[in-house]
């Protein structure tokens, strides 16, 4: 006799395996798809619902080796969007009017840190719910400020500099990304995990070579290990004698920052972050590490949303979650980042196209979206918190995740569930020399 668990396993995996089909099937197909439609066969909205409904159906012998292998490699598309993060903020192609849009950006991070912490404040006052901590709240926050860690030109924000010489051609950088890293590395500092104390090997009774006790410590190791990643990552990377190009030593790199890091207890998007900052603007071959990390972002794109949605359903399966942190973080990210994001990517882009005389473009719905770098910063909620509120709250950044690409699909995509892109001009129309963007 077959019991209704077992049941309800089978329903979801053939569910999972549908859900699948129909994306394959939606994007083989020409034809217009509906809203409905485009939201449910979203990429990243299949990765979370079938890794949701997986991992609640995974079998204990699937699900206890796929779950040892699970944050290890959460851990290094961690260390991967970090690097991305840092490569977004190229210094070569820094002009005027830049500064004005990092300060707005910079202060609009304050001010979402400032309202979580209000609002928890006020919940906790006024409808006595606990809140959920400083190291939470500052990983919250980090959602709601993340801007894509590679944006393509004109998605988020991003755009490709029109015009010759210095700086034309390349992608206006912007600090929402590297701003959320370092948000969620001061989260993390302030969780007061155990004191690190490093000893020479064989040496018992010697003094520690290294001892990280506070968030300041650790926050300023962090740097220097991301310093160093990134100059093992331009030194491997210099010449290009790997037979499979950039992305293996650049791979190998990263996942031996992100493994030594986490073994003393730093931040692996931090170290991600310095080491890619330090590596695009060290490296002669700004092009080809630009190309390896746009190609080498379809993977992430799928499997950071997947494994995240399989942890959540392992837990729930398990009887782990907190609907009250499910809730709150759910309306806090939903309801903060739309505004955050929008409000953001219109001020600085009136900023810059103030100084060459030119109306601002209106601000684009994608960026309210959240992309993978969002989502391993969301993750590390699974840290402050204890196991049942760390489920919900990973849960609820999710769940953010579908309602805010179901919001994308509905206003800022076009008929066929494509992307419209910046140039892109309805049917019939003539294009605009002007305003078309050089190459590169």
């Amino acid at each position: 006799m077959i019991d209704t668990e077992t049941w309800i396993a089978a329903a979801l995996v053939a569910a999972a395996f549908g859900l699948f089909a129909l994306r394959m099937g939606v994007a083989a197909s020409d034809t217009p798809r509906s809203w409905p439609v485009r939201s449910l066969t979203d990429p990243q909205a299949v990765a979370i619902l079938c890794g949701a409904m997986l991992g609640w159906a995974a079998p204990e012998w699937l699900a206890r080796p796929f779950g040892l292998i699970l944050l290890p490699g959460l851990a290094f598309f961690a260390g991967w969007m970090g690097v991305a993060a840092g490569c977004g903020l190229d210094l070569r192609a820094l002009k005027g009017g830049q500064a004005t849009g990092f300060l707005f950006e910079a202060a609009a991070a304050s001010a979402t840190v400032l309202a979580l912490f209000s609002l928890s404040l006020l919940g906790e006052m006024v409808a006595g719910v606990r809140s959920l901590g400083a190291p939470a709240l500052f990983v919250l926050a980090a959602v709601c400020v993340a801007g894509p860690a590679m944006p393509a030109p004109g998605v988020g924000g991003s755009r490709v500099r029109r015009g010759k010489g210095m700086g034309g051609g390349f992608r206006v950088p912007s600090t929402l990304a590297v701003v959320a890293v370092l948000l969620a590395a001061i989260g993390m500092g302030l969780e007061s995990p155990e004191p690190v104390h490093l000893s020479p090997p064989g040496l018992l009774d010697s003094q520690p070579l290294l001892q990280l006790e506070g968030p300041l410590e650790r926050l300023l190791w962090g740097l220097a290990a991301g310093c160093l990643a990134g100059f093992l990552a331009d030194m491997a990377t210099r010449v290009d004698f790997a037979p499979g190009g950039l992305y293996p030593p650049l791979a190998a790199v990263v996942l031996l920052a992100v493994g030594l890091s986490g073994g003393i207890g730093l931040e692996g998007l931090l170290v991600g972050a310095v080491a890619g900052f330090w590596l695009i603007n060290a490296t002669l071959r700004r092009l080809d590490i630009l190309r390896v990390l746009d190609r080498g972002a379809r993977f992430p794109r799928v499997t950071v949303p997947f494994l995240a949605a399989w942890y959540v359903g392992a837990g729930l399966r398990q009887g782990f979650m907190d609907t009250i942190v499910f809730a709150v973080v759910a309306v806090g990210v939903v309801a903060l980042r739309p505004v955050v994001r929008l409000v953001t990517a219109r001020v600085v882009a009136s900023a810059i196209d103030r100084r060459r005389r030119r109306r601002p473009p209106p601000a684009a719905a994608q960026g309210i979206s959240i992309d993978e770098l969002g989502l391993v910063i969301g993750v590390l909620l699974l840290k402050p918190l204890h196991p049942a509120a760390g489920v919900g709250g990973l849960a609820g950044v999710l769940t953010a995740a579908l309602v805010l690409g179901g919001i994308r699909n509905r206003w800022g995509w076009g008929a066929r569930g494509e992307a419209e892109a910046p140039g892109e001009r309805p049917p019939g129309s003539q294009p605009n020399p002007a305003r078309a963007s050089c190459p590169g």
